[in-house]
């Protein structure tokens, strides 16, 4: 009898232990008892290399490390990644949650500030005319060599002598101004809040 009751003491241990360990598998995951961080589970959030899911809200209370690809089917927001006051384009009609229009970057491109530029100064136009300070050294001119009175063209004439005449050509241009924008995409400007 002792050597049957050493035998079922074995396989019950066996039985016991084999449902603890099945046990320890099956409850790998154990949800909150409430909202966390509250009442939150002791339990570890299975690490295999199993590709896993989670359905709602998974919070880290510190730094999230990934080590390989992260992958979302949505917005990935991120307070804290952002520090305020930085500048971004977006492709949007309006700006995302925590950010502001940079109203000040409208019809503008944006350049580095340095010894050239002071952060915040403004400049250039999108359409400029051309002062005559701003035109090249040129002339139009010709000059013509007479002795003797004669008709140059249907409406010049030049007086008998030897003379020196100075010619011009007709005005052209109509002091438009033109465009020096280089090739752009409009985006939209917005600075974190």
């Amino acid at each position: 009898m002792p050597k049957q009751t050493t035998k079922q003491i074995l396989i019950t241990l066996a039985i016991i232990i084999s449902l603890f360990l099945v046990n320890q598998i099956i409850m790998a995951w154990t949800a909150p008892a409430a909202a966390p961080p509250a009442n939150n589970a002791t339990a570890p959030i299975n690490v295999s290399v199993t590709t896993q899911y989670k359905s709602g809200a998974l919070g880290v209370g510190g730094i999230f490390h990934g080590y390989s690809d992260i992958t979302t089917d949505g917005r990935f927001n991120g307070n804290g990644s952002v520090p305020a006051g930085a500048v971004m384009a977006f492709d949007l009609a309006s700006c995302p949650t925590g950010w502001s229009e940079y109203t000040s970057a409208r019809d503008r491109t944006i350049i580095g500030s340095g010894s050239s530029y002071s952060r915040g100064g403004m400049g250039g136009e999108a359409n400029h005319t051309l002062t005559i300070a701003e035109m090249p050294s040129h002339r139009h001119s010709m000059t013509y060599y007479n002795n003797s009175g004669d008709w140059i063209a249907s409406h010049i004439f030049i007086e008998s002598g030897n003379r020196q005449t100075t010619l011009y050509t007709d005005y052209q241009g109509n002091s438009q101004p033109h465009n020096n924008m280089q090739p752009y995409i409009a985006l939209l400007y917005c600075v974190k809040n």
